[in-house]
């Protein structure tokens, strides 16, 4: 992947500014998607609206970071995401009489927004040393064929991979029973993950904060295991979901398939680019990048 010195953001924000730049762009891209679907097309499966929303809710975001090229306003998507996806779900189980919300799906949006909340508390607390990084060392694709296949991958297969790895929600908030022992395995894995992810963006942020723009990658600690343990926590959460969904073989096909999905892009996308900026600022960085995997801390596995 090419690096070049060519993105620089439109404007200098201040904090509130790009605070509230950002939370209209995310509610409104979701209420205007939202609205659409449910005025123009009511009777539609709830499976295809939430794949239908979810990508012209990607769409509205994109158009929303033009006119000011705010760097890495995407990059909240997975962190506000899931905590959208469970609220659709909710959303949807309301409109048929009687419903009653189980506590395996007030169990899971806990989680959810435990994780969803943290992330995007991490993403502001570090957004002056994001936006000084995007203006100083951005990376740029080069324009017509890898634009192209930028825009495809960023607002069309990380946003539909993200909806099938929380398509568990769907099946969670209308399931009639109990918590079971199994749900409580569940849910501690789901806390292990989310205190790993936690550590890991803890660490990162405290390690960006020192340096600023001395920029050194970090290599202790959670990043003895993998190179991007930030990136490992998401797929942890959505994997310790699945048995809340109360029947695997009946189930799982589609959140199995989101799961495989969204680990691609990560693997084949994510983790190039990111591997890409480190080896452009620190040729060092390669000798870390060889003995590391990338997400999964399983070395010979190097996934």
């Amino acid at each position: 992947m090419e690096i070049r010195e060519t993105f620089i953001p439109r404007v200098q924000f201040t904090r509130s500014f790009t605070v509230l730049y950002v939370w209209l762009a995310y509610l409104l891209s979701m209420a205007l998607s939202y609205s659409l679907i449910m005025l123009y097309f009511p009777n539609l499966n709830q499976w295809i609206k939430y794949f239908l929303i979810n990508g012209i809710w990607a769409l509205f975001i994109y158009f929303w970071n033009v006119p000011f090229r705010i760097p890495f306003l995407m990059g909240l998507f997975p962190a506000i995401a899931p905590l959208a996806y469970y609220i659709f779900w909710e959303m949807e189980a309301t409109q048929h009489p009687g419903y009653r919300d189980p506590l395996p799906g007030v169990v899971s949006g806990f989680l959810i927004a435990a994780w969803s909340l943290r992330k995007i508390f991490y993403w502001f607390r570090s957004w002056k040393t994001i936006r000084d990084a995007a203006a100083k060392y951005p990376i740029h694709f080069k324009p017509a064929r890898q634009g192209i296949l930028m825009a495809l991958v960023t607002f069309v297969w990380m946003p539909l991979a993200l909806a099938g790895l929380f398509s568990p929600l769907g099946h969670i908030v209308a399931r009639p029973e109990e918590l079971e022992f199994s749900d409580l395995l569940a849910v501690l894995m789901a806390l292990g993950f989310i205190l790993w992810d936690s550590i890991a963006e803890q660490r990162k942020m405290l390690h960006e904060e020192r340096y600023r723009l001395n920029v050194r990658f970090l290599r202790g600690g959670l990043w003895r295991w993998v190179r991007f343990p930030e990136l490992t926590g998401l797929l942890g959460l959505a994997l310790s979901l699945w048995p809340l969904t109360g029947d695997p073989l009946e189930t799982l096909v589609l959140p199995a398939a989101g799961w495989l999905a969204f680990y691609l892009y990560l693997r084949l996308w994510e983790v190039p680019l990111r591997d890409a900026y480190w080896l452009h600022l620190r040729p060092e960085y390669r000798a870390y990048m060889q003995k590391r995997p990338p997400l999964v801390p399983l070395p010979w596995l190097n996934l």
